[in-house]
């Protein structure tokens, strides 16, 4: 059956009942490392009937890595579950080299190269660190996948474009406010083109829409005001 998630940051104020909904909650994000969800929220979500938990991680600095397997650490020892959507190579073998019992999905960032790679690499890479899911909002990349047996989770409405690590909302690198909270989503038109495309944290999307596939194994809303 096919699953039904939601990606949410940890300041999305979003109600309980509403969670409810999914299957499965993803929080964090996987563009920005300034929105690791903490143990608290995680804690949160989960005493109050959230248990299908998925962290969203990002590319990393050694200090991202290490309060990441604090709060791995912290997860194990109070015995909540959870999944990593993953997108620092070092991070996903610092997982397995240290055997934390927790799925790993290889998230949109670093899955938007490694789909156009060769897919006998794809699948020994798949193998080798045991990858749950690869995760797209790619359409095309969906259908080129039609003759494989890759397991895709699936994001909408926004597909991954592009990201920087200069904040668009703070204009700077570092001593983040989080100035991109309330805003949430930003509408842009192209003014030649009329082309629209969506600033969410530090990156850019443009719409896509659902799509069927077997190789589907997951739904993701990926969340947010505009």
């Amino acid at each position: 059956m096919l699953e039904k998630a939601i990606l949410i940051n940890p300041f999305d104020n979003l109600n309980i009942k509403y969670l409810k909904k999914f299957d499965r909650v993803y929080t964090g994000s996987n563009f920005c490392a300034n929105l690791i969800p903490d143990f608290k929220h995680i804690k949160f979500l989960y005493e109050n009937g959230i248990k299908n938990l998925t962290i969203a991680t990002s590319l990393m600095n050694d200090n991202n890595v290490k309060k990441a397997i604090l709060l791995l650490n912290k997860l194990t020892k109070s015995k909540i579950q959870v999944e990593v959507s993953a997108t620092d190579i070092g991070f996903i073998n610092e997982i397995r080299r240290r055997e934390f019992m927790v799925e790993v999905l290889l998230s949109r960032p670093i899955s938007h190269d490694y789909l156009r790679m060769d897919i006998n690499f794809l699948s020994n890479f798949i193998k080798k660190y045991r990858i749950k899911y690869v995760e797209t909002d790619e359409e095309f990349i969906v259908k080129k996948l039609k003759d494989s047996k890759i397991p895709l989770s699936y994001y909408y409405p926004f597909e991954y474009l592009a990201m920087t690590r200069f904040c668009p909302y703070e204009y700077k690198i570092g001593n983040c406010k989080y100035s991109c909270i309330d805003k949430n989503v930003i509408k842009l038109e192209e003014e030649k083109s009329g082309e629209i495309i969506y600033l969410k944290e530090n990156s850019y999307f443009r719409i896509n829409k659902i799509i069927n596939s077997p190789h589907i194994k997951r739904l993701v809303l990926n969340y947010g005001k505009t």
